[in-house]
């Protein structure tokens, strides 16, 4: 008796715990893919920009994009360029994130305050990046290569 309802209390949970991995699965974007930006170039700026707004048209929902700025790319996260921030903001809105480097911000003698709003702060950008590639997320790195779209 007493091993049956040992066995009934661990078939319950069983299903528990795979009822919640299921929903787990099910409620993940089927896509993640994080973008590489160390480069201070307006116009690889707007390549980024553009990729993300034309991935997230494809994909639509079904996406999670993480922006990861360091090295000379932190500056996308420092731009006094207002339209370039109008964009951020609005992709923040839509889900997008970005990360900057806290290694870059320190040697380049910056502080997170003047960063962009959307900003989250992460130790290493690099490091960033591999963690997020361990954990399967695709890996673009962003290069102004001339395409207009």
């Amino acid at each position: 008796m007493k091993l049956n309802r040992f066995l009934l209390v661990l078939l319950v949970i069983l299903a528990g715990v795979l009822v919640w991995f299921e929903t787990q699965r099910y409620f993940q974007p089927k896509y993640r893919v994080v973008f590489d930006m160390s480069v201070s170039d307006p116009e690889s700026w707007n390549t980024l920009l553009r990729n993300i707004t034309n991935l997230k048209i494809a994909l639509g929902s079904n996406v999670q994009i993480k922006v990861v700025a360091y090295s000379k790319g932190l500056d996308l996260l420092l731009t006094k360029d207002k339209d370039v921030a109008a964009k951020i903001g609005s992709l923040e809105v839509e889900g997008v994130s970005f990360a900057a480097c806290n290694n870059t911000i320190k040697a380049k003698g910056v502080t997170p305050q003047e960063l962009l709003p959307q900003s989250q702060v992460v130790d290493s950008g690099v490091a960033e990046l591999a963690r997020l590639q361990a954990e399967g997320w695709s890996y673009i790195k962003v290069s102004n290569y001339g395409a207009e779209n």
